[in-house]
């Protein structure tokens, strides 16, 4: 009995053994665990205090970049712009929406307040400035916040304070001589339109009647007449409402059909069928000049060659052009070769080759709804050919609409991009 009794004694004690130990290992993982729980959270934490500040701090050098461009010192705002983006390089538009969030709750505020209700409607009901003359209203609010006229200097308030001086420091005459170089001989208006976006003292001088008139001179010419005896109050609307052709850009028309090929010797029932398609530039300028040119090329390879006092390839036909009322009459003739330049040269033949044919081609300007700029339409296409000094031969052409359609124009940035000459 006794021998039974160790025996079983001794093999209860194994499982107990083994339990303490499960027991000892799972709380050993619950710590390991629970270490790295606590760990990962440190971590998190840490990290999104080190963006907080990272964070913080770019939004703190950002608005001092702010503050530093109100006062007019660029260089060194450009200095904290590029160290918060180099903290966060979403910090613009991060602080774009804070500020948009903050101005909606603020409207929302005020919305809410019963006593701005009033003053929130106000705003709602935004001026008609339609039939405002903005002319006499920025003159009258430029004296009267000055006393003086479009001179403001750097010590009133509300200047931007450079650390140059400002521009507003120039005479009058100097700055309408300025914007006659933005205007330039090319007669870029629109480069003046888009400066007299900049504030109230440029609206008025890019409305200079001086400047305006130079631009209908050029234009027209003498045929201008008086302002007085046109139905024009001023040189800005005839320059604008009158018809004319536009000088920063080029006349394009594609012209596309089916050409029948010849048949093959092997197979006589094959006849290939070509698609020929072709692009005709019509480039006008403020001298009178035009140039006309028919090519395959597409206009992204043409139309930056096409300059006044540039090389031009053969195919390219100079002339002049005249206005008559909405009707514009080109007359080119073809360049000289480059073979006769010598033989031209000793006979003092002119920029034309001797016997070329001078080709006389006469547009509409026509309107339409969803275009303010007129389109040429195809009115007379005619080719004269001189057979001796006394002899003209003059031959016209059919114009069907899907060989001539008209040509729309499109404007080319690298016209008007250098000035180099005021009007």
């Amino acid at each position: 009995m006794d021998d039974e009794s160790d025996e079983s004694s001794s093999s209860s004690s194994p499982p107990d053994t083994l339990e303490q130990f499960r027991e000892k290992w799972q709380k050993e993982l619950n710590t390991t665990k629970r270490n790295k729980e606590n760990d990962n959270i440190k971590k998190t934490i840490d990290c999104k205090e080190q963006k907080n500040e990272s964070n913080d701090q770019a939004e703190a050098l950002f608005m001092q970049g702010v503050e530093l461009e109100k006062k007019g010192k660029v260089f060194e705002a450009m200095r904290m712009y590029r160290k918060a983006v180099h903290i966060d390089p979403d910090i613009e538009f991060k602080m774009y929406d804070k500020l948009k969030t903050t101005i909606h709750l603020a409207n929302n505020i005020v919305e809410t307040n019963p006593t701005t209700n009033q003053s929130s409607d106000d705003n709602k009901n935004v001026e008609d400035l339609s039939d405002v003359d903005l002319v006499h209203r920025f003159q009258t609010s430029i004296v009267n916040e000055n006393g003086n006229l479009l001179n403001r200097g750097n010590a009133d308030t509300g200047v931007i304070v450079t650390e140059g001086g400002h521009i507003s420091d120039l005479p009058t005459e100097i700055i309408l001589f300025i914007l006659r170089w933005v205007v330039s001989s090319n007669l870029d208006v629109r480069s003046l339109e888009q400066c007299s976006m900049v504030c109230k003292g440029f609206y008025l001088l890019a409305r200079d009647m001086e400047i305006w008139r130079l631009a209908c001179f050029k234009v027209w010419g003498h045929s201008i007449g008086a302002l007085k005896d046109s139905k024009y109050t001023s040189w800005r609307q005839m320059y604008i409402e009158r018809p004319r052709v536009c000088f920063n850009g080029c006349y394009i028309s594609k012209t596309s059909y089916l050409r029948y090929g010849e048949r093959s010797f092997q197979d006589q029932f094959y006849r290939p069928v070509h698609l020929v398609e072709y692009y005709r530039y019509i480039r006008f300028f403020p001298d009178g000049g035009v140039l006309v040119m028919t090519s395959t090329d597409e206009p992204s390879q043409i139309v930056g060659k096409l300059q006044q006092n540039g090389k031009h390839r053969n195919d390219v036909l100079k002339g002049n052009y005249k206005f008559s009322n909405d009707m514009v009459t080109i007359m080119v003739r073809k360049n000289k070769s480059k073979d006769h330049n010598h033989q031209e040269r000793i006979r003092g033949f002119t920029d034309y080759e001797k016997d070329a044919p001078t080709f006389c081609l006469q547009f509409l300007m026509s309107y339409t709804k969803k275009r303010r700029i007129p389109q040429l339409e195809w009115k007379k296409y005619s080719i004269m050919q001189r057979k001796n000094k006394y002899e003209e031969l003059w031959s016209d052409f059919d114009l069907t609409p899907a060989i001539y359609p008209a040509l729309i124009y499109s404007r080319v940035k690298s016209f008007d991009a250098i000035s180099y000459q005021h009007l």
